[in-house]
């Protein structure tokens, strides 16, 4: 695994604008609740009980319902925890439409995409500290909220430990079930469900053709959101890093928005599939034993990538982003 850094200013389109004008709203909004509901709040972390006299019913859900706030690498992050907690007999549930879903009915999580109020209730809500509103505006009984910011935790550890870390620390401070015999997570055991994905698509039979002896099979991606590619200078790192490597064939993935908004490809493009697969197809092809690695920003790619031991090129962001990335999201396990 390669990691690159590099000091870039990005300059926004209106999408961006827009999403961080929303973010200062959300922020507005967690404050005031956080303080109306008397949650405790720790570096990275904010918790606690939705109603007085709140009783622990064994029930834990997941919040997958907003895609611009709990994005899909973000869902991954939480698989360890959530498995742990399957196992340990808790009622786990994803709440939200997701097109990975899949993969955690996979672990024994439910999955459900209707009737938030109920599922709410009776429960411990995991999610971005930012989607306290989402959950307040249902009103839900007996609900207690763990929120996260997952750049402010305190550690030096992986992201998926910091954060089933944090969990365990405020199911034991509120005296919730938690078995400190339960094993940890098994990744291997993901990486089989992940290598066992087939939607029975036609693009595997052009990915197949490319593969020959002389050589390996590159996924490519350079977008930092859907049609949002940042920078030039962001642009020319992965580019470079595509260049050097010798004898490789490249497939470019992305969003249909990614090709509409830039419908040309690159000179060193094999096969162009953006706009053609799903996220479970994405996950489908990094796991093709012809696809040797992925050069992507730190994305849901690069996550799925790494988790199936696939060689990764990854690019963060921006230079003061470099090392909490390497220290902590790829891999994030």
């Amino acid at each position: 695994m390669a990691l690159f850094g590099m000091a870039v200013s990005v300059t926004y389109n209106r999408s961006m604008f827009g999403y961080y004008i929303s973010k200062l709203y959300m922020l507005a909004q967690r404050l005031r609740l956080e303080r109306s509901y008397g949650l405790i709040k720790k570096p990275g972390l904010s918790y606690g009980p939705l109603q007085d006299n709140f009783e622990w019913k064994n029930k834990v859900v997941l919040l997958a319902w907003d895609s611009q706030l709990m994005h899909l690498g973000d869902l991954l992050f939480y698989l360890p925890l959530l498995d742990r907690l399957v196992r340990q007999g808790v009622s786990v549930a994803l709440l939200g439409e997701s097109p990975i879903g899949g993969l955690f009915r996979a672990i024994g999580c439910r999955w459900e995409r209707e009737g938030y109020q109920e599922h709410l209730q009776d429960a411990v809500v995991l999610g971005k500290s930012d989607m306290l509103h989402q959950v307040a505006k249902y009103e839900s009984k007996n609900t207690a909220f763990i929120g996260m910011d997952y750049r402010r935790l305190v550690g030096d550890a992986r992201i998926a430990r910091l954060i089933s870390t944090a969990v365990e620390g405020v199911f034991k401070a509120f005296k919730w079930d938690w078995d400190d015999k339960v094993s940890s997570f098994e990744f291997s055991f993901l990486r089989k469900v992940l290598e066992g994905v087939n939607t029975k698509g036609a693009w595997r039979e052009e990915v197949e053709s490319l593969s020959n002896e002389s050589s390996q099979i590159w996924v490519f991606n350079n977008y930092l959101s859907s049609g949002f590619r940042g920078n030039g200078a962001m642009q020319e790192i992965l580019i470079k890093r595509a260049e050097d490597k010798k004898k490789a064939t490249y497939i470019y993935i992305g969003s249909e928005n990614d090709r509409l908004k830039s419908p040309g490809s690159l000179p060193f493009i094999d096969l162009d599939l953006r706009g053609k697969l799903t996220p479970l197809e994405i996950v489908e092809l990094l796991a093709m034993k012809e696809v040797a690695g992925a050069i992507c920003f730190d994305t849901f790619i690069s996550h799925v990538a790494t988790l199936l031991e696939k060689d990764v090129d990854c690019v963060p962001r921006s230079k003061h982003m470099a090392n909490i990335i390497n220290r902590r999201f790829v891999p994030f396990y």
